[in-house]
Order: structure tokens, then sequence, then C-alpha cells
């Protein structure tokens, strides 16, 4: 029985092993991705020189005109400076594939976040993936026991409160007309 239970704690160090190395592997990755966007040089990063001259010849920022439009437009000379080629994109096979945990980020812009995490079934779908939604709309409607709880909790508190407050005034004009004692 020991021999199974080490065989089973070698297996469990064997993959806790590789998902390490995985992690590292991807951190060197993104570290290279980084260094080969910050000019393809490696490290330092090479930053072009200014001198008198050549920041005379440049224009002067009251001249200059940015509009940032979200592309970028590169001549015939810079894509072969630059060593970038095009190609068709088509399909193929994977030689290796490794599983790593991530985070698919949506566009902020073009996605609502619902934060409140609960147990429920989705009992109608009304919006498909892709339909476009106004402000207010119903998407789906979702039932679940937890919900339910809470808000026969807060309708309770609330008829609770109703009640409080009509006793609290009741009292409250007793006492000014002196009907009743402060005690």
């Amino acid at each position: 029985m020991s021999r199974q239970r080490r065989a089973t704690g070698m297996r469990c160090e064997e993959a806790h092993m590789k998902r390490v190395v995985l992690f590292f592997a991807g951190v060197a990755a993104g570290i290279a991705l980084v260094l080969m966007a910050a000019g393809g040089t490696g490290w330092p990063v090479k930053f072009p020189v200014t001198t008198q001259e050549t920041a005379s010849e440049a224009p002067s920022k009251a001249e200059a005109k940015h509009e940032a439009t979200g592309r970028v437009e590169l001549s015939e000379d810079q894509i072969r400076e630059a060593g970038i080629t095009l190609a068709q994109a088509g399909g193929g096979m994977l030689k290796r594939h490794f599983l790593a945990p991530g985070s698919l980020i949506p566009d902020a812009d073009h996605i609502g976040r619902v934060s409140v995490r609960v147990l429920a079934t989705v009992t109608e779908l009304r919006k498909r993936l892709g339909d476009v939604v106004e402000k207010g709309e119903i998407v789906a409607a979702i039932e679940s026991r937890e919900v339910a709880d809470a808000k026969s909790e807060y309708l309770a508190a609330r008829l609770t409160n109703d009640l409080q407050q009509t006793l609290y005034a009741r009292q409250k004009t007793l006492v000014e007309t002196r009907i009743v004692s402060e005690n």
C-alpha cells in the first residue's frame, strides 16, 4: 500500500513540476515577445539619438499634427526594412500543444459585466450571442433559490419596517396630543 502512495505522490510531483516548467516557459516567451516588440535587437533597447542638427530639422510642436486613428501605415520601404512578410492565413495541424491557465478579457466597450455569482437556472433566454441589446432590456430570466430567499427576506423586512414606521407615527401623535404618557 505504501508503494501505491509513493507512486501516486511521484505522479503528483511530476504533474506539479510540469506546471512549474510550463509557467516559466510562458514567462520566458512573454519576455522574448516584449524584447522583440522593442526593436527585435534584444536588450538594451536602442533609442534614436537626437542632436541639435536633427532637432532643428524636425518640425516644432506647434507645426506637428498627430491624429490617433488606431492604424499604423507603413511605406513599402519601411515594410522591407522591418522584414515584415505577408502570407495567406490557412489551416494546419499543431505539432505541439500544452494546457495553460489563462483569462479571456472581453472588450469593455461592448460587454456589460455581471458581478454577482449565484447558483441559478436560466429559464428563458431572450437574446443570442451577437444580438443588439438596448439599455434596460431583459436578456434572460434566471431562477435561483438563493435569490428567491433573499427577495422573500427583503419583502418581509420591508413590511416590518412599514409597520414599525406606522406604529412610531401613531405613538408620536399620541404623545404630542398628551393622550398617552411618554413612559
